[in-house]
């Protein structure tokens, strides 16, 4: 009897289909897009240009303090401002400022431009003389020895660059209790939370004339170098708000971009440093002040000198990381 041959005629098994994943390619794209904007930045922040000459600084890596230095620069001032601070060659200190973070605050101590200090190898002097003598190194110098605190970093923009980087953010927002006027900076804004662009802020950072329509009178209010350190803080906190708003992280890339072609920093601070301290300040609490003082007028000059006891106070907590407003 012959054998039946059985022929398997079932269909084989299907081919397992490779399941899509939509999102793998959106996901791929993302970190491509993240991967060029985070290089594009570290080479932005290459482009810093280094202060010179450039200063010997404190060493140290946990708890560091920067120089803050707005020099009075007129160079590629923003149109509308070219004439707003008088014709002066050259480059002074205008902003002197250490800054300090400590756990989620940001100490910002001012030291006002007029300080009498010593300045190696001219004797007795404003502080912001050092910097036109000297540039960043001897104003580096000059602060720590006037103040003991020792210094890491150092960090100089110019009135250009100042306006550059409030502009990137997108403006910021500055209260004022009553129309405002300073008819040589050119400030003129109404009364109440104003959004400020660049020009504005640097007018109303380089206030000295600074004005207040009270009752239907201007009245010179703060109108001096002490009323404007604490102008330069509160503009200088708005932009760190403004910074960790959604508004401001998605202007972010852009604001660091600027950092490059808008500010000067010493060779130790570096794309990392930059990167590292930027995130280390922002969305920090600020505590704000100016070194105490009193004003001195000696052989015709007019200084401000540290008022006694009361600034070495403000000096020993700030070393400390301690609340500075609480002094009286």
């Amino acid at each position: 009897m012959d054998e039946t041959t059985v022929i398997d005629i079932t269909e084989p098994p299907p081919v397992p289909q490779r399941k899509r994943r939509p999102f793998r390619f959106l996901f791929k794209l993302i970190v491509v897009l993240l991967v060029v904007v985070l290089g594009a930045l570290y080479w932005g922040l290459a482009q810093i240009p280094h202060v010179e000459p450039e200063p010997d600084l404190a060493a140290g890596f946990v708890t560091q303090t920067f120089l803050l230095i707005g020099s009075d620069s007129r160079a590629d001032l923003p149109d509308g401002l070219a004439g707003s601070f008088g014709d002066f060659g050259g480059e002074r200190s205008d902003v002197i400022i250490l800054a300090r973070p400590s756990g989620g605050t940001l100490q910002l101590l001012s030291l006002p431009r007029d300080l009498k200090v010593t300045v190696e190898g001219h004797g007795t002097n404003k502080i912001n003389a050092a910097y036109a003598f000297g540039g960043a190194a001897l104003l580096a110098d000059t602060a720590s020895a006037a103040t003991g605190i020792p210094i890491h970093h150092v960090v100089e923009i110019d009135f250009a660059g100042f306006a550059a980087l409030v502009d990137a953010l997108g403006g910021i927002d500055i209260a004022f209790p009553n129309a405002t006027r300073d008819t040589k900076s050119g400030l003129e804004v109404a009364a109440g939370t104003t959004h400020i662009d660049g020009a504005t802020a640097l007018a109303f950072s380089r206030s000295r004339s600074y004005q207040e329509n009270i009752n239907g009178k201007w009245v010179s209010v703060d109108a001096d170098d002490i009323g404007r350190t604490g102008r330069q803080q509160q503009a200088l906190e708005a932009m760190l708000h403004r910074a960790a708003s959604l508004q401001g992280v998605a202007r972010m890339p852009l604001f660091l971009s600027k950092l490059g072609v808008s500010t000067r920093i010493d060779k130790g601070l570096g794309p990392i440093g930059v990167l590292t301290a930027a995130f280390g300040m922002w969305k920090a609490d600020v505590d704000a002040t100016t070194v105490p003082v009193l004003f001195s007028n000696e052989g015709g000059v007019s200084y401000v000198v540290f008022d006694g006891d009361k600034a070495d106070d403000v000096i020993a907590r700030f070393l400390r990381g301690e609340p500075l407003t609480a002094v009286d």
